[in-house]
């Protein structure tokens, strides 16, 4: 019981920067000025680099522009136990990790 537990704080650390980077990749671009698709993948790649090198984020990161993905890299390991990779084709099991955003949308309305 005690591996279940420490996984899912391990999951929900690892939910829980998903969110940050998203939202601070969002807010980065957002406010910036227009920056060239090069620029961005550079910026984007900095940005994820130190949390991938301190084995704090596994997943997959896009990035995109207009509608057109401008960057887009898998990180990490989709199964530590069998030392499998990450791709860009890779399927992730999200949980409950979506309610919160369900019932804050909800709450919105």
């Amino acid at each position: 019981m005690l591996g279940w537990e420490k996984r899912g704080r391990e999951m929900r650390k690892i939910g829980a920067l998903w969110v940050a980077l998203a939202g601070l990749l969002g807010c980065h671009y957002a406010f910036a000025r227009p920056i060239a698709d090069s620029n961005l993948t550079r910026e984007a790649e900095a940005l994820i680099r130190p949390i991938v090198q301190a084995d704090q984020f596994s997943g997959t990161v896009l990035v995109a522009r207009n509608g057109v993905a401008v960057f887009r890299q898998a990180y990490g390991l989709a199964n530590r136990e069998l030392n499998v990779k990450n791709t860009i084709a890779s399927k992730y099991r999200i949980g409950s990790i979506t309610k919160q955003f369900t019932a804050v949308a909800i709450l919105q309305l």
